[in-house]
Parts: C-alpha cells; structure tokens; sequence
C-alpha cells in the first residue's frame, strides 16, 4: 500500500487461560506499515468484539475518508 489509512486488515486469536477458559482478541492492522491500529479484548468471539474494535480503529484514526472495504 501506498499511504496510510487505506486498507485495513483484522483477525481473531484466542489464548487459553490458566483455568482453562479461552480470552478472544481482535486486531486491526494497516496495511501500509502493518502497525497495529486497535486490539481489544473479550470473553467472546462474536460480532460485538469486531464492531468494538472498528470503532476503536476508526476513533483512533479520526475516521479515514476513503478506507477500502473488501469482503
């Protein structure tokens, strides 16, 4: 990529903790310098934790104008 703020990327991990119980992340990276731009952490891997972390990118980032959107 050529400029910041022009594509974005997430995913979803999870760890296991000591007592057994799995900690759901969700990171969104940009492209153009792989930095990471948000990461949160749930007790869920559902829609809730993306949306959180969007918004938490997009805050971030003062809402980017023209960020692609691929699915």
């Amino acid at each position: 990529m050529s400029k910041k703020n022009k594509v974005w990327c997430t995913d979803f991990t999870y760890m296991r903790q000591a007592n057994g119980r799995f900690r759901y992340n969700c990171t969104i990276i940009d492209l153009y310098d792989r930095s990471a731009i948000a990461s949160v952490n749930a007790d869920y891997m559902n829609t809730e934790l993306a949306i959180k972390t969007l918004n938490e990118a997009l805050i971030k980032e003062k809402k980017p104008k023209k960020l692609n959107s691929t699915f």
